[in-house]
């Protein structure tokens, strides 16, 4: 059974934009390279729990924003 993946890497960019943060700033906020972040934004590679978590509170927002849910 495939599962379905949640392509959140737009909102990402947005929100990362929309507080005139980095790529290399929030990777260094989560401690990721910011080759790791960049695949987050471009929906090659999916944040765990724990970064999801990391990045709502950056953005002091909740996981479901995050989620684009």
């Amino acid at each position: 059974m495939k599962k379905d993946r949640v392509l959140i890497g737009s909102h990402l960019r947005e929100l990362r934009k929309r507080n005139g943060l980095t790529q290399k700033d929030v990777a260094e906020v989560l401690g990721i390279h910011e080759n790791a972040y960049s695949q987050y934004e471009l929906d090659l590679r999916e944040p765990t729990l724990s970064k999801i978590i990391d990045l709502a509170i950056l953005y002091q927002t909740t996981t479901d924003n995050i989620l684009n849910l």
